[in-house]
């Protein structure tokens, strides 16, 4: 599969477990840890709302958002407003002329935070059930690139007290999330994952609802046409045909 062909749709993958993940719950304390947990000086995104009134209104907002977040889930849709992030650019070094040495920064609303909360079950369950490779450093809690560098050096080590050669090969992808294949991607969550079934929180003063959703499905209503509105200085343009798929997201 070319890099070029991000659309092309995914093969079928063999379901690579026999362990379920039978609930996503949006508990209100997890809500409200997320929101204190935000950086208040942060820049706001669409829907300029800033993350000090987040925080500091997290005991309030948090069981609203919690049922917004689990209705979204139950329904398989991420809402359309949510695609959309205020696009700005930070100089890197060297030439401010020139457009190479600039980061592309994606300012996200209020579902930054239910990603977040998606992000943190999605990956204890791949954790606890090994659905996630030993050799994979990145992105995972308590490792990092000294960890990969320890082992690596300790293999070279061993392999030359043998006698033998060490060989090595890196690999070095310029604009390496801009390439992702979300297609193959949600195949591979797919995979992985069940039907899930949701219900709300105890913790909220209503009966708890039972209904079944794919959380793959709601992971690809967020990556299709996610679109980005560019901000110079304070003010923000008009939303521009402008994939997502690069730059980092706060």
């Amino acid at each position: 599969m070319q890099l070029d062909s991000a659309e092309e749709p995914a093969p079928e993958v063999q379901r690579t477990t026999s362990c379920a993940k039978d609930r996503i719950a949006f508990k209100v304390k997890d809500v409200r840890k997320l929101l204190r947990s935000l950086q208040p000086d942060k820049a706001t995104g669409p829907d300029e709302i800033p993350a000090r009134v987040l925080k500091e209104c997290s005991a309030e907002l948090a069981i609203p958002l919690s049922v917004l977040f689990e209705l979204c889930f139950s329904h398989g849709v991420f809402p359309s407003q949510w695609k959309v992030a205020s696009l700005i650019h930070i100089h890197k070094r060297d030439s401010k002329s020139d457009p190479s040495m600039y980061r592309p920064i994606s300012l996200l609303c209020i579902s930054k935070v239910m990603e977040a909360a998606v992000q943190n079950q999605l990956q204890k369950y791949l954790l606890h059930n090994n659905l996630i490779s030993d050799r994979q450093f990145g992105f995972r809690p308590h490792h990092s690139t000294a960890d990969i560098l320890t082992i690596l050096s300790q293999q070279w080590s061993n392999s030359l007290d043998r006698g033998n050669e060490v060989r090595l090969f890196a690999l070095d992808m310029n604009g390496a999330f801009d390439k992702v294949w979300h297609n193959g991607l949600c195949s591979k969550l797919e995979a992985k994952e069940s039907r899930q079934s949701y219900h709300l929180d105890q913790e909220r003063p209503r009966r708890p609802i039972h209904q079944s959703c794919l959380i793959w499905t709601v992971i690809k209503y967020f990556l299709h046409q996610c679109v980005s509105a560019p901000r110079v200085n304070t003010p923000t343009t008009s939303v521009l045909c402008v994939h997502r798929r690069s730059g980092r997201r706060m």
